[in-house]
């Protein structure tokens, strides 16, 4: 069996305040709607996550808010795994992630996720560390929940949505190259195998927002 895991980007943020504080403005909220309108309506989750920013919270809230009913009913479980707090080189998050994108954007690419690690080698193998191995930890706990005692042949599919932050939500791709940085309400899909002897992702999955 494998899992799949969607990841969002949280939505437009209000500015001008403590960053750890901003919570998503009415267009943050429509952006995740429209993304989750998009490409997750026929989708089944079986669980739902988010970083410890509020932000991220009330992405998770308003992307289910557009899904069909049988997604309702789902406790939403918070987690540090998907965020950034305590990485080391953090104060210089700001400037670094706007260089990356001026210089790409510049010379006419789009930023991917070799280009970040390049500039933040310290904070990035803190936070892929980090993240892969709370994607995976997650992907068995919901796995061990689910299947439990019963014939997994009666399983169709187990998936889980997770609200976190750019560039967290991207780090743990097979493929930093072709991994683009994430705009609001941006998805990455990741797929993991359950039957191998240790849990591993299998496949990455860039979905757009799509607007």
């Amino acid at each position: 069996m494998s899992i799949g895991i969607y990841v969002m980007r949280h939505g437009a943020k209000e500015t001008g305040v403590d960053n750890d504080l901003a919570r998503l403005t009415k267009e943050g909220c429509a952006q995740v709607k429209r993304s989750a309108a998009n490409n997750l309506v026929d989708v089944q989750f079986s669980a739902l996550y988010c970083s410890e920013k509020f932000r991220a919270l009330q992405t998770i809230a308003c992307a289910v808010s557009v899904l069909p009913e049988r997604n309702n009913g789902l406790g939403i479980k918070a987690e540090i795994g998907f965020d950034y707090t305590g990485a080391p080189d953090l104060e210089q998050y700001g400037w670094m992630s706007k260089e990356v994108a001026m210089v790409a954007t510049s010379s006419g690419q789009q930023p991917t996720v070799a280009m970040w690690m390049e500039t933040a080698p310290a904070m990035i193998a803190f936070l892929r560390e980090r993240f892969t191995k709370t994607l995976l930890a997650v992907a068995h706990y919901e796995h061990v929940g689910v299947v439990g005692g019963r014939d997994i042949r009666s399983i169709s599919a187990i998936n889980i949505l997770i609200a976190s932050h750019s560039p967290v939500a991207e780090l743990a791709c097979m493929e930093p190259e072709n991994t683009p940085m994430l705009h609001e309400a941006d998805i990455m899909k990741y797929t993991i195998d359950v039957y191998t002897r240790e849990m591993v992702i299998t496949d990455v999955k860039y979905i757009p927002r799509g607007f």
